[in-house]
């Protein structure tokens, strides 16, 4: 390559290119491989020693063979404790998520730290705006900057937060009047702190709403007479009259997962069950068993409308595209089973049947 076509390549890119010559190498005897073993099952075919079935096998194991040896480097589960060590804070959040209702917690010290994500405590905040967009802008987040909203105690309480992971090093101290449940400490200085925070449940029963334009909403929630604790923000109108007066009610959990949610509901009347999840088309819900429209509340959010009395809410995710996938997956294996029987069926019936000179 460098003596005929690329004469005149400078030292830092030959560095480069000698470097990965023995990973060219490996993919130009990988590549040649399976153009051999191709070439092999062709001409084994066409000279009648391999019938079509025994083709369509050879090359559908030598697609699989392939895939797999691209995929296996790629695709691994790691125990994050192998790889990290949590810290005292991220413990605490550990040991206090096997006992609490769920909850999310921010970070205010850098709201893209993923930290206790990879010991399965859900943030408000994020790696990098991988997040559905309206989520994004609840969090006031643009490109890949700072979740400027998170720091307003209204995002917060909607979001679920519960807990606040704080840089005392940096603030240089911790807030006044706010309960400290653990500390992170560093050759004997404390640099962030465990903060509780009163966030709201992250299902709750809301008897008043209001519809407001998706150009306005996170505006209504950023303002400092707005509670949400006892208005839900809605992007359609109810399906049903609301008391317009805070709901007494209770709501239990009885399956959390990521994409099913069953709950028990007992309101006093007609209301609004939040749900401090992302709202997306894709989700459907039952009340006792009856389908009702998941509404879109706080510009991303989920809510259900539920009436009097003792409910059981059931919140599943299903979205047609996967379904649809499995289904075509699972047609064109069928399809291709069936060839290779036909074929090799073929094979044999030719060979019973055939004469001998």
């Amino acid at each position: 390559w460098t003596s005929l076509l690329y004469q005149d390549i400078d030292p830092g890119r030959a560095s480069a290119l000698a470097a990965g010559q023995p990973y060219l190498v490996r993919g130009l005897l990988v590549a040649t491989t399976l153009a051999t073993v191709t070439a092999g099952l062709t001409w084994a075919t066409v000279r009648g020693h391999l019938g079509r079935g025994g083709l369509v096998t050879g090359l559908v194991l030598l697609v699989v063979v392939d895939l797999w040896r691209v995929d296996a480097p790629f695709i691994q589960l790691i125990d994050p404790a192998r790889v990290t060590r949590p810290d005292p804070v991220v413990e605490e959040l550990v040991r206090r998520k096997e006992t609490e209702l769920p909850f999310r917690v921010a970070n205010v010290g850098s709201d893209q730290d993923v930290t206790p994500a990879t010991f399965g405590i859900e943030v408000a905040g994020g790696h990098h705006p991988n997040d559905l967009a309206r989520y994004r802008e609840l969090i006031g987040m643009e490109g890949g900057g700072p979740a400027t909203n998170l720091g307003n105690p209204n995002v917060l309480r909607v979001l679920n937060v519960r807990y606040l992971i704080w840089p005392t090093a940096e603030q240089g101290g911790e807030p006044q009047g706010v309960e400290v449940v653990a500390r992170s400490s560093l050759r004997g200085q404390i640099f962030q702190s465990l903060l509780k925070y009163p966030g709201l449940p992250r299902a709750r029963l809301v008897g008043s709403a209001e519809v407001v334009p998706d150009s306005q909403v996170v505006r209504r929630i950023l303002e400092q007479d707005f509670d949400p604790a006892t208005t839900a923000l809605l992007a359609k109108p109810s399906p049903m009259d609301l008391p317009g007066a805070p709901v007494q009610g209770d709501v239990q959990w009885v399956q959390v997962g990521l994409d099913r949610l069953e709950l028990t509901v007992d309101s006093p009347s007609n209301a609004i069950l939040v749900v401090a999840d992302n709202w997306y088309p894709a989700w459907k819900a039952t009340v006792d068993g009856i389908e009702t429209p998941v509404l879109r509340a706080y510009h991303t959010l989920r809510a259900v409308p539920v009436g009097p009395g003792r409910h059981d809410v059931v919140m599943w995710y299903d979205a047609g595209t996967l379904r649809n996938g499995m289904l075509i997956s699972i047609f064109g294996m069928l399809v291709l089973v069936g060839v290779i029987v036909v074929s090799i069926v073929s094979d044999w019936r030719r060979v019973g049947y055939g004469t001998v000179d």
